[in-house]
């Protein structure tokens, strides 16, 4: 019993430091008139472990890759009809990031 509770205590305080230490990425894309342009595909691609991680734009343009390790990604924006953006983020343990690409 007490080896059940232990082990439930350790899982309980590694899934509380995770979500500590996990940021996120978001944001929302629009014209160059301020429109959103909803269906843009957004990939995110983490340089140091190479994960990669796409979405698409809402109708409102928005975006958003919850639960991310602390490291630098490289987001990429595409979209019929206008150039590729791309940025590099650095992001920290529990930050949480706005990338808006106009």
């Amino acid at each position: 019993m007490f080896w059940t509770r232990w082990a439930a205590g350790i899982l309980l305080a590694a899934a509380g430091l995770f979500a500590q230490s996990s940021g996120q990425i978001a944001g929302a894309v629009k014209d160059p008139s301020g429109a959103p342009i909803p269906g843009a595909a957004v990939v995110l691609v983490g340089q140091q472990q190479g994960a990669k991680a796409q979405t698409s734009t809402g109708a409102e343009g928005n975006y958003v890759f919850p639960q991310l390790r602390a490291e630098t990604y490289e987001l990429t924006v595409s979209s019929v009809g206008f150039e590729d953006y791309k940025v590099t983020v650095q992001l920290g343990v529990g930050q949480s990031r706005a990338i808006e690409k106009v």
